[in-house]
């Protein structure tokens, strides 16, 4: 647990230290500050859930290898979801949904952050996604197991999710702009 938290609340500590300083300044109004707090705490989030708990300690490591714990990586589009599917639905549900939503708020939130092409959105929301399966990868390179796999159908519904939530901030546009109004 204190694993994931430090990373978590380092860049909670941090994101607080720049954005404060830039609304004391008012270089960013409120409402700013908000959504890059935020898109902060949805980053850290992210973090945490994907890539920690970090196993460093030997005697881990070796009962994870010894009980065959590690995963393999899968290069196949939708293999996962189709083999998640004919096993197991509870699992699918969660591997499946899970990838999509955790991703829904990063098109969503860098939509209301940044007058970017959508496209550059999906792309942003792919290139973390792969970012995080390449880290992944790497880090089961140096610790000798795969502790987190590889796999392309994360990639797919990672970004299915981005464009979910690139999606839902166009359905709420008018909605949020109309609150942003209010509280500046």
């Amino acid at each position: 647990m204190l694993n994931a938290l430090l990373p978590t609340m380092i860049i909670l500590s941090i994101s607080l230290l720049v954005f404060g300083y830039k609304l004391k300044n008012k270089s960013i109004n409120l409402i700013h500050f908000f959504y890059l707090m935020l898109f902060s705490l949805y980053i850290s989030s992210v973090i945490a859930m994907t890539l920690f708990p970090f196993p460093y300690q030997k005697e881990l490591i070796e009962a994870m290898i010894k009980e065959n714990l590690g995963i393999n990586h899968n290069l196949i589009p939708f293999k996962t979801i189709i083999e998640t599917i004919k096993f197991d639905s509870a699992m699918f549900i969660m591997q499946v949904g899970g990838n999509i939503l955790l991703f829904i708020p990063l098109g969503f939130i860098l939509s209301i952050l940044f007058p970017i092409k959508k496209s550059t959105v999906v792309l942003i929301g792919f290139g973390i996604s792969l970012t995080i399966e390449l880290i992944q990868f790497v880090c089961g390179l140096f610790i000798g197991y795969n502790y987190r796999s590889f796999d392309v159908d994360d990639l797919i519904l990672n970004t299915l999710g981005t464009i979910i939530g690139l999606l839902l901030y166009k359905l709420f546009y008018g909605v949020l702009k109309k609150y942003e109004l209010l509280l500046r």
